[in-house]
């Protein structure tokens, strides 16, 4: 049997649900009086909070609704007698038999050894509130409920069209209700982003005679504890009915985007992106996509902040793509000259990879595209690879001849990535290459196009061509010293 509970507040997260109810209590002239409050099924019992109109908390108890028939009427249950195992649907139960509805036949089984159930089976708690403080002898007092449910979550859909010239992004919501029960309430808020993750557990009830009750999960201790960082997506009044209920949520936002296909050195093939700056805050969410009426398929939008950039991933492509990477020397890392000189033991003087969001600080435009015909790029800030090579000094010698010291704990080293590819579209391609390092990058040559953190980009233009194109990236990384015992 279905019910409806009418509360005054819910606020819907991705996991869970915040329900805020108010009853009144009238207790007449006594010093003392009960109430009997039905609670809905998903309680998650250890953050039921109860208040007074006054600020009070009262004392009260919680335990299964007594109700005329078993929580199993009408599931699936298994039935073991003996050492044989019967499925089937739960009809009723006497003291010495189960019956049990076995495809289209009856079946009475006598003195079972025991039953469970084939899925959870949730309850219905009720509160019980008793001796009560003599505030509440006035009448017409209420009592204000705040607790959390986990039969009730939502989660973000989006549907992000692409038009020659610009993406347009709507919000949707899926509200899911995996109780039997409708809720409604004046004020439903759907929140997303980060927030407090309840505590989820169990109700457990021992059922009568051999009857075995598998109850949803509602007391064990926390999963998790994050720090409160929510973003509200929509509100409105009404039912959420059990189920999957689906809502336009009435977001809806354009951008300019970028079409790349992405490629991390030393790999094959490479995956279509879209890249465009995100114009509101966004929350976690499913996205499906779809380009002038076709469908390209799904992705997944992460929790991105206002001005962001973002990569929205299709899927992958058949484009012949293949890099290679390799070190090909190892050069002796010379302090520079007034800095201090790295130690392992201090933390504050060994060189690290970039950590910041902002780009690094590179010579050079920023927005050069390295050129695919070059097949010999020039080494940015080194005249040429014999330039490095003199500078070299014996390992035995902790010196060179301008006093610079030679660092024991590091060495360079020089790393070329290297891309062939012919073009077998009938227009250009533009491609991103990606390398990623935790190491920190003394020289690039040609200059990146982005250097954010440990992650490197170059947008190369491959022109319409039948005959192979070639890009030669140098690098330099110092990396620690691997000693040999």
């Amino acid at each position: 049997m279905t019910q409806q509970f009418q509360l005054k507040r819910l606020i819907i997260y991705p996991h869970s649900a915040q329900a805020y109810d108010e009853v009144n209590f009238n207790v007449g002239n006594t010093h003392n009086g009960t109430l009997s409050q039905r609670l809905p099924p998903g309680l998650i019992t250890s953050t039921l909070y109860i208040v007074t109109s006054n600020g009070e908390s009262p004392h009260f108890t919680l335990q299964p609704a007594a109700t005329g028939n078993s929580p199993l009427s009408q599931s699936q249950v298994e039935v073991i007698q003996a050492d044989n195992s019967i499925y089937g649907t739960f009809i009723n139960q006497d003291r010495h038999s189960i019956t049990l509805q076995v495809d289209d036949k009856y079946m009475r089984i006598w003195q079972p050894t025991r039953m469970m159930s084939q899925s959870p089976l949730e309850l219905y708690p009720y509160i019980s509130v008793r001796g009560l403080t003599t505030t509440l002898t006035i009448p017409n007092s209420s009592l204000h409920f705040n607790y959390m449910l986990s039969s009730l979550r939502w989660q973000n859909n989006y549907l992000v069209i692409i038009s020659p010239k610009k993406l347009y992004l709507q919000e949707r919501a899926q509200i899911i209700n995996q109780s039997a029960d409708t809720f409604s309430a004046d004020q439903i808020l759907l929140y997303g982003g980060t927030a407090v993750t309840p505590p989820t557990g169990q109700f457990l009830a021992d059922s009568q005679g051999r009857e075995l009750v598998q109850a949803q999960a509602t007391d064990s201790p926390p999963i998790d504890i994050s720090k409160e960082d929510v973003i509200k997506v929509m509100e409105f009044s009404g039912h959420i009915p059990p189920g999957q209920m689906f809502m336009n949520t009435g977001n809806s936002s354009s951008a300019q985007y970028q079409k790349y296909y992405r490629h991390p050195l030393g790999s094959q093939g490479a995956t279509v992106i879209y890249r465009f700056e995100v114009p509101i805050r966004l929350a976690t969410g499913r996205v499906d996509i779809y380009s002038g009426g076709t469908y390209l398929g799904t992705s997944r939008l992460n929790e991105t902040e206002l001005g962001q950039n973002i990569d929205l991933e299709t899927g992958k492509v058949n484009l012949p793509l293949i890099s290679t990477i390799r070190v090909v020397r190892k050069h002796p890392y010379y302090i520079p000259d007034n800095s201090p000189v790295p130690s392992a033991s201090d933390p504050s003087t060994v060189p690290t990879g970039p950590t910041s969001s902002d780009d690094e600080s590179l010579p050079g435009d920023k927005n050069q595209v390295p050129d695919p015909t070059s097949t010999s790029p020039s080494l940015a800030g080194l005249s040429s690879t014999a330039d490095v090579q003199s500078t070299a000094v014996d390992k035995s010698s902790s010196t060179r001849a301008n006093n610079q010291t030679v660092d024991e704990n590091f060495e360079v080293d020089e790393v070329r990535a290297q891309l062939d590819f012919t073009n077998p579209r009938s227009s250009n391609i533009q491609v991103l290459l990606i390398y990623t390092t935790q190491h920190k990058v003394l020289e690039i040559d040609p200059l990146p196009n982005s250097h954010k953190g440990s992650t490197i980009e170059w947008i190369v233009n491959f022109q319409q061509r039948p005959d192979p194109q070639r890009v030669e990236i140098l690098m330099y990384l110092l990396v620690p010293k691997i000693r040999q015992e």
